[in-house]
């Protein structure tokens, strides 16, 4: 953990007053959280202290790129995020406290390790889904998202024949087995039908011939 020590901020010998410090932060940083989701990233942190009297002021603020996986297309791509937190440390020799933004040091304690509010603050700031620019404006070209459109195409047209030709009785959760789709009967000539769909978790690709 020596690598984190250079986060750390001792506050005794400082001035009353505002104070600033600064971190690069890479992926060397999270590892040491554990943390694996970033393929590389290349952020700068900032730390300002105000220090008065009887407490002390932190505002955490980050700003950078991450190159991360699409979470639709799992293309890579540099996705920018800022982020920001703000902290009150106070002294005392009752350390029990029911604020996440109150921090209460016992008394007579002279530094702060900023590693961990850094990394917190910069991975709770991330969306569930980080998605590509070109997914949601329609100009990313893959052979994922070219697979998700046909799935999304075969998915409907499933669910068009499956109401239109199959009796309820025979539509249970969504759950439709080969049997089933053979008794239906479609109409006066021999077809076959390729269908590549996932319905309540089952997935398979099953080629269909239907009688007449």
């Amino acid at each position: 953990m020596l690598f984190l020590n250079q986060f750390v901020i001792n506050f005794t010998g400082l001035k009353e007053g505002e104070h600033s410090f600064e971190f690069d932060l890479d992926n060397k940083f999270f590892e040491h959280f554990d943390y694996n989701d970033f393929n590389s990233c290349h952020l700068k942190a900032e730390v300002n202290v105000s220090k008065k009297s009887n407490l002390l002021e932190f505002s955490f603020n980050s700003k950078g790129l991450i190159n991360v996986n699409c979470y639709v297309s799992n293309e890579p791509f540099d996705h920018l995020i800022e982020s920001q937190m703000k902290l009150v440390v106070k002294f005392s020799s009752e350390l029990i406290n029911d604020n996440e933004d109150l921090l209460i040091l016992p008394v007579g304690s002279s530094q702060l390790n900023a590693a961990q509010y850094l990394f917190e603050m910069i991975i709770l700031s991330l969306p569930i889904k980080i998605i590509h620019p070109g997914v949601e404006d329609g100009s990313l070209e893959s052979e994922t998202l070219k697979k998700l459109k046909e799935l999304e195409s075969n998915v409907k047209l499933w669910h068009i024949l499956k109401e239109k030709f199959l009796k309820p009785e025979e539509i249970k959760g969504e759950h439709i087995t080969k049997l089933q789709i053979l008794k239906s009967q479609l109409a006066k000539q021999q077809e076959k039908l390729t269908y590549i769909t996932e319905l309540t978790g089952m997935k398979g690709n099953f080629t269909i011939e239907v009688k007449y």
